[in-house]
């Protein structure tokens, strides 16, 4: 504020204060009685206060914000560790389930290759060759048959 915004306020106030002596105490006051000494001074140390507690508002403000801050940090340090340790965990049972599953697969793998197309045909040759060995036997058997009742 200007000097003669705060000269017009300071002459509100005191025609305040002596409209309001006046009114309760019906003591009539003027500008110039050493009552607005004391006001003046009650003034000062009112104002000398309030820059005190301003002052002190704010040292605990910036503390606070300090506090708050450090707090948080220490709070974001300790989570960031407590996740990495869950995810180095969690990624610990992956691989081992992905490396169980990858043997599987390797085994069944190896499983398929090992097996050979060709073994199954020869077996089947070998089976077939017993049955025509065996029909063969029955026809012979068979035409010795009619061969003896013929004759």
């Amino acid at each position: 504020m200007s000097n003669v915004a705060e000269d017009l306020a300071e002459e509100k106030i005191i025609d305040e204060i002596i409209q309001a002596v006046r009114k309760y105490n019906k003591i009539s006051i003027q500008k110039e009685d050493p009552l607005f000494s004391i006001v003046t001074a009650n003034a000062l140390v009112l104002e000398k206060y309030i820059e005190t507690v301003d002052r002190m508002l704010n040292k605990h403000y910036t503390d606070l914000e300090d506090t708050t801050q450090n707090y948080l940090g220490t709070f974001r340090d300790k989570t960031e560790t407590e996740f990495n340790a869950a995810l180095e965990q969690s990624m610990n049972i992956i691989n081992k389930e992905v490396a169980k599953q990858k043997d599987a697969l390797n085994l069944k793998l190896n499983v398929i290759k090992n097996f050979s197309v060709d073994s199954p045909k020869k077996d089947m040759f070998s089976f077939n060759k017993m049955y025509f060995l065996v029909g063969g036997c029955f026809v012979f058997a068979a035409g010795y048959l009619v061969a003896l009742m013929v004759m």
